[in-house]
């Protein structure tokens, strides 16, 4: 029975494959992997280990790199930097057809430390990305072997190093970068993500191998405010970074409270000063009464008024639906009692309910509005014909500046 039963059950496997292959249409894959033959692409981020090096001496030896993708000459295509742990970063130019030249030493762009990540960037707003670099290093390494690079794009295919100079060479174990404008002053602020092997312990995450916490800056995750002015400051203390170990692999930047919005109109009143100049001459025609006038001269305007005030977060987001939050809460249910993510989760989940029920206060967006001209004067040239003694016409334009007006009136005087 038992020989039987596997004939038949062999015949019926082969007889489905027919049908199968009848059945279904064969489509092309959506991507096509090309050889490095092809691109040009030879990068390799190769770990070579020893008695000295290795997964027991440095747990983070094989975490990797880190690459960034961007147009770093403005020619609508896009370029690939790698960053390199024991191998130089490479910085590939994008030459067409998914081909690739490798021009990392005549851009300047090599490394010899531990790279760890690379993020693109127009870090001095000259329209040219420049490369941030993240570097990390073996427990043993020294700060100044871990300062995190700057490579200024000059736009001629070459960079130079700043880091220091901006004062973002930062020296903990940096993984990766992002820049955000965490402030809202227009300046691309850093946040840097740190994992220190220093700190890493097998057991539990939150705690020190020998049993005491970590005092160790260089185990502490990093905020720099951009100063404006070409320099940045450390203000992670001030700004509410968690001072603690952190053994991040990943940074990404989004608004999940809704804190900060856009208001695209926020209506109030608004006053403001006109102040004009005017030469010109009055020709007297032969007819009694008519005349025609030109003139030249200056306006100016001053606005003097700031708006301040607040808006609901509700009133300029839509709130979560009920569904949303009430799947939230369920899910949060799945935790056990004293796991504290099922606490976190309750909580964002009541933060969402009081968004949508418009109870929690602190769900506003606070604003001001400082209202000045972008030009306070400009130019004007006008010209009238008066017809009689009643009839007037009368043409002016506004020019130069960034105000350009067009005024056209008719006028009658009345003989009284």
């Amino acid at each position: 029975m038992t020989r039987v039963g596997f004939k038949h059950l062999v015949a019926f496997c082969v007889s489905l494959l027919p049908l199968d292959a009848c059945g279904h249409e064969r489509h092309p894959g959506l991507f096509k992997q090309l050889t490095p033959g092809h691109t040009g692409v030879t990068f390799a981020n190769t770990i070579t280990t020893n008695d000295s090096v290795n997964v027991q001496t440095d747990p983070f030896v094989y975490n990797g790199a880190g690459v960034a993708v961007g147009d770093i000459d403005n020619d609508g295509l896009q370029d690939i930097f790698f960053a390199g742990n024991m191998v130089s970063s490479r910085l590939y130019l994008n030459k067409g057809d998914m081909r690739f030249e490798d021009i990392t030493q005549a851009a300047g762009v090599g490394t010899t430390r531990w790279a760890t990540g690379a993020t693109m960037v127009d870090i001095n707003n000259d329209g040219y990305l420049d490369i941030y670099v993240s570097v990390s290093g073996p427990p043993w390494s020294k700060g100044a072997e871990r300062a995190n690079l700057l490579f200024v794009n000059n736009g001629d295919h070459t960079f130079t190093e700043a880091a220091a100079r901006y004062g973002i060479a930062d020296t903990g174990f940096t993984t990766h970068a992002v820049f955000l404008d965490y402030n809202h002053d227009g300046y691309l602020d850093l946040f840097l993500l740190e994992n220190s092997p220093e700190d890493f312990a097998r057991g539990e995450v939150n705690s020190h191998p020998a049993g005491v916490a970590s005092a160790s800056r260089s185990s502490y995750d990093q905020l720099y405010r951009n100063n404006g002015d070409g320099t940045f400051t450390n203000v992670s203390q001030e700004a509410g970074i968690l001072r603690d170990v952190g053994y991040g692999l990943g940074v990404v930047v989004a608004d999940f409270n809704g804190s900060v919005a856009d208001v695209d109109r926020i209506a109030d009143l608004m006053g403001s000063n006109l102040l004009s100049f005017r030469v010109g001459y009055n020709y007297k025609l032969p007819r009694p009464g008519q005349s025609f006038s030109f003139w030249v001269g200056t306006s100016g305007q001053v606005i003097g008024l700031d708006t301040n005030g607040s808006v609901k977060l509700a009133d300029v987001i839509p709130p979560p639906s009920q569904a949303t939050i009430d799947g939230i809460n369920a899910r949060c249910d799945e935790f056990r009692p004293n796991d504290p993510r099922g606490q976190a989760c309750r909580d964002f989940a009541g933060k969402l309910q009081d968004w949508k029920n418009g109870t929690d206060p602190a769900a506003s967006v606070q604003y001001s509005l400082d209202k000045k001209p972008k030009d306070v004067w400009n130019m004007v040239a006008g010209a009238q014909f008066a017809l009689d003694r009643n009839w007037y016409f009368r043409v002016e334009f506004g020019f130069l500046g960034s105000r350009t007006s067009a005024l056209v009136g008719t006028e009658y005087k009345f003989d009284i």
